[in-house]
């Protein structure tokens, strides 16, 4: 598998080398341009893969933005959820009088909301049961981009980020326990411990929201 993602890697460069050798005078000729990721190593992306869509200012400048959204199943031990996420922010690429580097900056707010169940245990008893409950959260997350950007005097572009530094700069998470799984009333300790069992996997949503990455490679077209 490491062969296989290495000569991929090493295709895309040759491709980007031979066919967008000018891709600062086509960058400059093209004003609009939609992008899809492809392939990463940035959970975020392979959760709800964006698509984009960019504004090229300048053969120096390139503003965009991105929308993804997804459904997925978190399991941490004691809480299973199903979830629904969505992806959206806003981007720029600085070129620093370069054909194909770029320096990016992002911002995305990303929000997951869905039913669980999760265990609820009562340590004055021992007992534990199963409860219901409903987990929001959300992160808006900064994004510093190490890339290249390539541009073919046809249109097509290929992007790859290979550093894709990121880093939560807020977060929030909201539960409620609606109900026990077996219709027995919930007691006030085995309440608490759903709600922390809850809040726990809101936790782990947005440590994978704001997680860095590797390798974000996406196919586009500019016009």
């Amino acid at each position: 598998m490491k062969k296989i993602v290495l000569l991929g890697l090493a295709m895309l460069l040759a491709a980007g080398l031979t066919f967008g050798a000018d891709s600062k005078t086509n960058r400059a000729t093209k004003t609009v341009g939609l992008t899809l990721p492809i392939f990463a190593i940035h959970a975020a992306t392979l959760i709800t893969p964006p698509i984009g869509i960019q504004y090229i200012a300048s053969d120096r400048w390139v503003f965009g933005g991105e929308f993804g959204a997804a459904s997925a199943s978190v399991d941490d031990g004691d809480s299973k959820a199903k979830v629904d996420f969505s992806n959206m922010g806003l981007n720029a690429r600085w070129f620093p009088n370069t054909n194909s580097f770029n320096v990016g900056f992002a911002v995305n707010q990303r929000s997951f909301t869905g039913s669980a169940t999760v265990d609820a245990e009562d340590p004055d008893t021992g007992v534990t049961a199963r409860a219901n409950g409903t987990v929001d959260a959300s992160a808006t997350v900064a994004t510093i981009l190490i890339s290249n950007q390539w541009t073919f005097d046809f249109g097509m572009t290929i992007t790859a980020d290979w550093l894709v530094l990121s880093g939560a700069i807020g977060s929030s998470t909201s539960t409620k326990v609606k109900a026990s799984a077996s219709g027995i009333a919930l007691t006030s300790a085995e309440t608490a411990d759903a709600e922390k069992n809850l809040e726990e996997i809101g936790d782990v949503i947005n440590f994978i929201a704001s997680a860095p990455g590797l390798f974000l490679i996406s196919f586009g077209w500019s016009f």
